[in-house]
């Protein structure tokens, strides 16, 4: 699913206050394509995606149909099918694994054989069988946030939107998600919308970062902007790019690497 922005500002509504998400937001997510949106405040662009919310100003086109706040609701065409929220079930209870995931196929109105969906949608992403008549609130916090993407691939959305997705793994799930991610955009041209992940976990998956701060873009670029020193100004450094930035300080050439075990090899072959 292609996304575009086009001249779109925002502003989240509560009723306590108001702010300015984006402004004059103007940029083109190409379908089959990972992109990482980071910055305060911004997971609130879930709803513009979800149609929940719709532009102050400007317009969001999604796969072709045009998103602006005078646009009735049956102008979207069914696009709300087509979009996917791996969203947060921690306080979800009384529902089982199956429970949860059946009724989120049939909000989608999915046809087919349930039971086997609901199956291939636990082996996706690594879950034994044997979790499906266990009630959601007796699981951890990570089984619970592979239980609910497991929901969202059930209906098989055109996007993905992750917020906060890596958070709680161990560095094994973690690359085995990275590869997931990777052929559901190269092998199914998957959109993936990731908001705010974790650098090392973003590596070698993102093809675009988008950073913003204060309704601007401050940073954007592929994922070579991961060594643009600036991006640090708003958040944390990881210790890759922090050890690599020491490195050429103190003198010494080193390659930029995305990938901790290259970086290894590297200095392995040095010692040598």
């Amino acid at each position: 699913m292609e996304i575009i922005f086009n001249h779109m500002s925002y502003i989240f509504k509560n009723k306590l206050f108001s702010k300015e998400i984006v402004k004059e937001l103007s940029l083109t997510i190409p379908e089959g394509s990972i992109v990482s949106f980071i910055g305060k405040d911004i997971s609130c662009l879930k709803d513009l995606f979800l149609l929940k919310k719709r532009p102050n100003l400007g317009e969001l086109v999604m796969n072709g149909v045009k998103i602006r706040k005078t646009n009735h609701i049956n102008c979207y065409n069914g696009i709300d099918k087509a979009v996917g929220l791996v969203e947060d079930i921690t306080s979800l209870k009384n529902k089982t694994v199956k429970e949860y995931i059946v009724s989120t196929i049939k909000t989608q109105e999915y046809e087919g054989d349930v039971e086997e969906h609901v199956k291939n949608s636990l082996k996706i992403v690594g879950l034994s069988f044997s979790l499906l008549e266990r009630e959601i609130d007796t699981l951890s916090f990570t089984e619970k946030k592979k239980v609910s993407l497991a929901a969202t691939l059930s209906f098989n959305p055109k996007m993905i939107i992750l917020d906060d997705f890596d958070y709680g793994f161990t560095a094994r799930e973690q690359e085995y998600f990275k590869k997931l991610f990777l052929k559901l955009k190269n092998k199914f041209h998957k959109t993936i919308l990731i908001f705010n992940g974790r650098i090392p976990f973003l590596f070698q998956l993102v093809d675009n970062v988008y950073v913003i701060h204060k309704g601007e873009v401050k940073i954007r670029g592929d994922r070579q902007v991961f060594y643009d020193y600036n991006l640090y100004r708003y958040i944390d450094m990881p210790q890759i790019v922090s050890f690599t930035k020491y490195v050429l300080e103190s003198g010494y050439e080193i390659n930029q690497y995305t990938d901790i075990k290259e970086l290894i090899k590297e200095l392995y072959r040095r010692i040598k």
